[in-house]
């Protein structure tokens, strides 16, 4: 599983989070300050999701994305940043160059926001660095979508800009899609989107999983160095909670069946045991 540590790195341009980074994929955005709409509108009465922008990039086998940067704004004068409250994170498998089934799903309300542009009259470009709640962990290589979708008020008496995420060269497979009141349609729209997709450190021990077994510490799913109750009762929130990212472990309770320690898709008494079994034999 991943190791969280204690860690802040400089990395382009913005502080990330608790994360110590491995880089998986960066498409570094271009100088400006929005780019593709991708927002959902929350507050009463407002316009509700009524836009997404995805990119597509390259996974290998058994990799996790930990954490992102993403580049985007708003493009409004004197410099206007909103009132971005967080983020909505997708991930899908790939469709023939097009986003296909929708594998995750996770709000970020915690992220680090610096401003990398300016591009005169006070148009601002901001960099957004976050850690994701849970791993996205497919298991299987190969190429995935990333959406992300900035959480804020519009409509409903609110008068907030519309956030866009800032485009990038394309360097990877499909170009940037986007649906607009219409969920789900993606439609191709050229180019690509500014990203970057961190794998945390590995603790080399996949049984060590969590340092509390309490969803409110800090410290619930974020590997702790031992094995103890916490990790146990973690996975077990995350087996009850169909969390096939963190609990879709194996395909058989058969240590000689080639499907034994290989995720399979879906959760069952499979992953239980495995589990169980890396519990017992602990970390070395």
């Amino acid at each position: 599983m991943m190791r969280r540590c204690v860690m802040l790195a400089a990395i382009g341009g913005a502080v990330m989070g608790v994360q110590a980074q491995v880089e998986i994929f960066r498409q570094d955005a271009f100088i400006t300050c929005s780019g593709l709409s991708s927002q959902d509108a929350r507050n009463v009465n407002g316009i509700g999701w009524f836009s997404e922008a995805a990119d597509d990039f390259p996974l290998g086998a058994g990799q996790a994305v930990a954490s992102i940067e993403i580049w985007g704004g708003y493009c409004s004068p004197a410099g206007e940043e909103g009132n971005t409250q967080g983020f909505t994170i997708r991930f899908y498998t790939d469709n023939g160059g097009s986003p296909g089934a929708r594998i995750y799903e996770q709000d970020v309300m915690t992220f680090v926001r610096t401003q990398y542009a300016s591009i005169g009259n006070g148009l601002l470009g901001f960099n957004y660095a976050m850690d994701l709640p849970i791993p996205f962990s497919p298991g299987n290589g190969g190429t995935y979508w990333m959406s992300a979708v900035a959480i804020l008020d519009r409509g409903g008496g609110s008068l907030e800009p519309q956030w866009g995420w800032a485009g990038a060269p394309n360097l990877h497979g499909g170009v940037a899609h986007q649906w607009f009141f219409s969920p789900g349609n993606f439609s191709p729209q050229g180019g690509g989107l500014g990203m970057v997709l961190y794998e945390a450190a590995s603790s080399g021990c996949a049984a060590d999983m969590s340092g509390s077994s309490d969803p409110n510490d800090p410290m619930y799913g974020v590997p702790d160095g031992q094995v103890d109750s916490a990790d146990f009762f973690y996975y077990l929130d995350q087996f009850v909670a169909g969390n096939l990212a963190v609990a879709d472990l194996s395909g058989s309770t058969d240590p000689n069946d080639p499907m034994y320690g290989v995720p399979d898709g879906q959760l069952d008494a499979s992953d239980f045991f495995y589990y169980l079994d890396l519990f017992v034999n602990g970390c070395p």
